[in-house]
């Protein structure tokens, strides 16, 4: 039992000094959100010191578990500002990627007796200046600052009616600035003792700056539709970038580590109780 308790001890003081590493997609696609950086300020000798201290504290607190039993065999670890900013800066490009490899469907567009439709979709060339997160009673607040991307696809359109005329197709691609913003919020609860997070309230501001038809789009069809494939642009984004924000929370929940840990907001800061007598028996 202690060799086994002794690498899951060395297993947990590994993430709690890996400056609070964010799993990608690499290790099974999830992401790991808690992990907890004890270097502070450059302070390596500090923060070896610190992992020695928890390390011989976590031993003697296993080995005074067979005397004298207690409910809960583990740690505590928090996570404050500066957890939070490295966190931010280590999800973004885990963000960039969820946000490329998005699938999106066919979209349908219905205006004045014409159908057009926009096919092939994808976004690329995802830019993010910034991801700020700050802590709020039930969880985290999340602010997605000068969000940029480039849109491309397929485009038809025909007349509803027979004979379908006039009808017509292309290539488009569209750009978004970098005026663009992303609103959402992670709400942290625990259930049936695990900690369980979901995303709420996500909200997005797009700013659609420029739409280029190709294939010889008449100048009459491109100016009853342009302003309406920017409006259902801006949704379809609005609704991708959400949802891959969600499937990066998705796959936390996933993450074996919420099973050893029971996370909230106190005092200020994210703090986590770690058990590890879960699963081993005792």
């Amino acid at each position: 039992m202690y060799i086994l308790l002794f690498f899951i001890i060395c297993f947990i003081i590994y993430r709690l000094t890996s400056s609070a590493h964010v799993r990608g997609r690499e290790e099974g696609n999830s992401v790991l959100l808690f992990s907890v950086r004890l270097i502070s300020q450059g302070e390596t000798k500090k923060s070896m010191m610190q992992t020695i201290l928890i390390l011989t504290t976590l031993i003697f607190t296993a080995l005074a578990g067979d005397l004298y039993p207690s409910d809960v065999l583990g740690t505590q670890v928090s996570v404050g500002t500066a957890g939070l900013n490295y966190l931010a800066m280590t999800a973004t490009p885990l963000l960039i990627q969820a946000i490329e490899e998005a699938q999106i469907g066919k979209e349908d567009i219905k205006k004045d007796g014409f159908e057009f439709t926009l096919s092939s979709l994808k976004l690329e060339d995802v830019e993010i200046d910034s991801i700020e997160l700050t802590l709020s009673d039930s969880g985290i607040d999340i602010v997605v600052q000068g969000l940029a991307l480039k849109c491309s696809g397929d485009y038809g359109y025909e007349l509803e009616i027979w004979p379908h005329e006039p009808k017509g197709s292309g290539d488009f691609d569209a750009t978004i600035g970098s005026d663009s913003q992303i609103k959402a919020s992670i709400e942290i609860e625990q259930v049936t003792q695990r900690t369980v997070l979901e995303l709420s309230n996500c909200k997005s501001k797009f700013d659609v700056k420029s739409v280029h038809f190709g294939g010889g789009i008449t100048s009459d069809i491109l100016n009853l539709f342009k302003g309406t494939v920017e409006k259902d642009l801006q949704s379809t984004i609005d609704s991708v970038v959400c949802d891959a924000m969600s499937d990066l929370i998705s796959e936390t929940n996933s993450s074996m580590l919420l099973d050893y840990a029971l996370c909230s907001v106190r005092n200020g800061a994210l703090a986590c109780e770690l058990d590890l007598n879960y699963g081993m028996g005792t």
